[in-house]
């Protein structure tokens, strides 16, 4: 399974932002009163933050509630942390010439910064993020131009997600997913392909 392109989601994979989130989605609850656990909020990470409100039978003010929580994320990035291992983990990827990419659901704005803040020295081949002209996860649109703009096949790629949109994601794309188990939401994935800890992703190369 030699592969030339590693494409990773951010959160749950390279970035622990679960306390981040949980501030966000805890601050917009009581200013909004929207009653609406965090847990169930979570469930549905991996998502457009449009399409997660409406799974959470939210019908309108979209704009006005991701404004709210992408500000006071932004006022909490310093409590996202990198998993064990990470910066070693890609440095080792770039010295075999292996191409590596994010791919999230996460707005353009919070995630350049969290690249800022945390990958200072790490040289992403692409970062891709929601954007007008291609559909977000689990569309595989995002992943298929990753492949276009780096020039390879999906069977020279893989994707690394802890989410089942992920899991989706890839399968669309027809490229090899890679279940990272100690992300955010435990759930029973079915995935040839995993990993415990971020490092073992050097085994796909």
């Amino acid at each position: 399974m030699k592969k030339k392109l590693f494409i990773f989601d951010l959160d749950g994979v390279l970035i622990d932002s679960k306390e981040n989130m949980k501030i966000s989605w805890n601050s917009l609850n009581k200013r909004f009163n929207l009653n609406i656990k965090f847990d169930k909020y979570l469930h549905n990470i991996g998502l457009p933050f449009k399409k997660i409100l409406k799974n959470l039978g939210i019908k309108n003010h979209f704009k006005i509630y991701q404004n709210h929580y992408s500000k006071v994320s932004k006022k909490n990035l310093k409590k996202i942390k990198l998993y064990p291992d990470v910066i070693k983990t890609l440095r080792f990827l770039k010295s075999k010439n292996i191409k590596i990419a994010i791919v999230t659901s996460k707005d353009q704005i919070r995630t350049k910064k969290i690249i800022e803040q945390n990958f200072k020295n790490i040289k992403f081949d692409l970062i891709s993020y929601p954007m007008k002209k291609f559909r977000s996860k689990p569309s595989p649109d995002l992943i298929l131009n990753t492949m276009s703009y780096l020039n390879i096949d999906p069977s020279e790629s893989l994707y690394c997600g802890d989410m089942i949109y992920d899991l989706e994601t890839a399968r669309r794309a027809k490229i090899t997913f890679v279940f990272a188990r100690y992300g955010f939401v435990k759930l029973k994935i079915k995935s040839k392909y995993y990993i415990n800890k971020f490092s073992q992703i050097i085994k796909y190369i």
